[in-house]
């Protein structure tokens, strides 16, 4: 059950967005994500959005809970910023968006999304990771931060960052 549910979920994200996937075992991920005191593991709230602006839109990240001003700023296209920025404001539709399709097809198999992660900043580029949970089995996806964005707010999973990525790459406010 398990694999044919990777395999569609698999099928559908290389034709979605082509997403690789990774399966790791359960206690390497374990230990990144159930160690709530790493300092360098940062909880993540959306803030704000830019206006559009060449060709694309900015979404701002902030420390949850926290008093800093520092901002993580991430450029995301027009349609994925569109799709966050309604899920922000609560907005519902009468028939199911690409991220909802996507949400309701883990529901259906019974995968969870436990957490997404901006994991790292190459050359200019932000890099996300999605973490998925299934019968015990935890694996990790890469995907665009705007993607895992979405689906994270969706999903009402928790945000992350590492330290270092807001250090290179975050301003003040």
């Amino acid at each position: 059950m398990l694999m044919k549910s990777i395999v569609s979920i698999v099928v559908f994200l290389i034709a979605f967005e082509g997403i690789a996937l990774t399966v790791l075992p359960d206690t390497s991920l374990r230990a990144l994500f159930e160690k709530i005191d790493d300092p360098e593991k940062v909880e993540m709230e959306v803030f704000g959005f830019s206006d559009y602006e060449r060709g694309a839109y900015t979404v701002f990240l902030k420390e949850k809970n926290s008093e800093q001003e520092v901002l993580l700023p991430i450029v995301i296209g027009g349609c994925e910023a569109i799709a966050l920025s309604r899920q922000v404001a609560g907005e519902e539709f009468p028939r199911p968006l690409t991220y909802n399709l996507f949400c309701n097809m883990l529901d259906s198999m019974k995968i969870e999304l436990k957490a997404v992660i901006i994991s790292e900043l190459k050359n200019n580029t932000f890099y996300g990771i999605i973490v998925l949970e299934q019968n015990g089995y935890r694996w990790e996806m890469d995907a665009r931060p705007s993607d895992a964005m979405n689906l994270a707010l969706r999903k009402k999973c928790k945000i992350f960052s590492y330290r270092k990525v807001i250090d290179a790459a975050g301003v003040k406010r």
